[in-house]
């Protein structure tokens, strides 16, 4: 028996060291590394239980899981507060939110109606929306919300940056065989020039009904692991694609949007590389930001450049998509 505790909680340590270094290995190279990441906050609890209960059992490996993932584990929860700063001039407002199919009207240039209730109360500078629909409306044209004047860029589909200064730049990042894709905009804070992106990475178009059983909804589990397969080896190269030009660009940046992955990820640790996570760096608790059926996660993010500071972080409750809308405020240090 003791023999059996022993590997068994060995093992449980093995496992999650493997998936917490996972995101060092792109999914489009070995897409397994993509999957083991998706499990380490599972193999995670376990470790935490094997420590927990172990009794006899020798448990050596679960202490080095628990240091050797640290990083990791740290990336998925917060205890940092707000900053209070005086004489600070012209600080920038950023906001990311997926809206699930949300729209802006051609007719009255303005957002649907639950947008320009979140908007008006919060006032952001700049606001990144993934899953939007546009009809009529150019990248030159001006659209009001609550009295407030954005310029807007769309180049591409569903994928809308607004700014309530000038654009003074903008670009798109293509992503090839998805509708998915990241853009730009430069835009300045206090006189400095800043790139922001919004970026909407590949998602793994799974339903609901496709990981809830039931008698009428049986699990195709090849399908699933066929889209699981897939997500992730996209995801891998356009997440590279982000960062090459981020590396390309001579000035301090901060991306925003939904990457469709967790901070044990390979997308995020490339994305986030010499970047600060706002939320790791102003949120409070685990900082959720997508809530389908059972799954729980934070893979929309507002990441920035170290010429940057934050002052706070907010994740907001209302709306009515699967994703929660997230705020950081910005200046430059």
């Amino acid at each position: 028996m003791k023999k059996i505790a022993n590997f068994i909680t060995a093992l449980i340590g093995i496992i999650t060291i493997v998936c917490g270094l996972s995101h060092h290995i792109p999914g489009d190279y070995l897409s397994i590394f993509g999957f083991l990441s998706l499990l380490f906050p599972l193999a995670y609890i376990l470790n935490i239980m094997a420590l927990l209960l172990h009794k006899h059992a020798k448990i050596i490996y679960n202490i080095i899981a628990i240091v050797v993932t640290f990083p990791v584990t740290s990336s998925f929860f917060s205890i940092s507060h707000s900053k209070e700063l005086i004489g600070v001039p012209n600080d920038l407002k950023v906001m990311s939110y997926n809206v699930r199919n949300g729209i802006i009207r051609s007719d009255s240039q303005h957002m649907a109606t639950e947008l320009d209730t979140i908007i008006m109360k919060h006032t952001p500078d700049v606001i990144c929306l993934q899953e939007i629909h546009y009809h009529g409306i150019s990248n030159t044209n001006i659209i009001k919300i609550g009295g407030i004047t954005y310029h807007s860029y769309h180049a591409a589909s569903s994928n809308v940056i607004l700014s309530k200064q000038p654009i003074l730049d903008s670009g798109i990042i293509p992503f090839k065989n998805t509708k998915n894709s990241a853009i730009y905009i430069d835009t300045k804070i206090n006189g400095l020039p800043v790139r922001i992106y919004s970026c909407h990475l590949q998602s793994y178009k799974i339903s609901t009904k496709e990981y809830i059983p039931s008698e009428n909804n049986p699990i195709s589990k090849k399908n699933l692991l066929h889209k699981l397969n897939i997500g992730i080896k996209r995801r891998a190269k356009q997440a590279r694609s982000v960062r090459n030009n981020i590396q390309e660009c001579n000035k301090p940046v901060i991306v925003c949007g939904d990457f469709n992955a967790m901070p044990s990820s390979y997308p995020y640790h490339i994305i986030s590389k010499d970047l600060k996570d706002t939320f790791l760096e102003r949120g409070k608790g685990f900082g959720v930001t997508y809530h389908a059926g059972w799954i729980h996660a934070r893979i929309d993010y507002i990441l920035y450049s170290k010429q940057l500071d934050t002052k706070n972080y907010l994740t907001l409750r209302q709306g009515r998509s699967d994703h929660k809308a997230i705020i950081g405020t910005y200046y430059i240090k």
